[in-house]
């Protein structure tokens, strides 16, 4: 049984929730989803946007985790299908932002350097 499973809406149970189910529960599947909004909001502090596109950027992801793990969570099948808005808001964020201020950018480049 532990391994990557087909849930009942036909998602991914990843062996994490399974884990987390058989060990604490409901509850503590629950509470991992939490650790995992710490975890993400802490890392949005490293991203060089600006302050408004940050908030946007951690409602967006909070709302799309409300409604999946609302959704999804009785099957465990919520890891795996909000990781879909997660990575696409990561990657806006690692796109977008641009170079870092530590970061020369192309035109600070001696020539034929990039």
């Amino acid at each position: 049984r532990w391994c990557i499973d087909r849930g009942a809406s036909g998602h991914q149970v990843w062996i994490c929730a399974q884990s987390l189910y058989s060990v604490g529960g409901f509850p503590l599947y629950v509470a991992s989803f939490g650790a995992d909004a710490v975890s993400i909001l802490r890392g949005f502090r490293a991203v060089d946007l600006p302050t408004g596109e940050k908030r946007w950027m951690v409602r967006l992801g909070g709302l799309s985790a409300a409604l999946v793990y609302g959704i999804y969570s009785a099957t465990l099948e919520a890891c795996s299908v909000w990781c879909w808005s997660a990575f696409a808001l990561a990657t806006y964020a690692v796109v977008r932002r641009g170079p870092r201020h530590d970061e020369p950018t192309s035109e600070q480049l001696p020539p034929g350097r990039l």
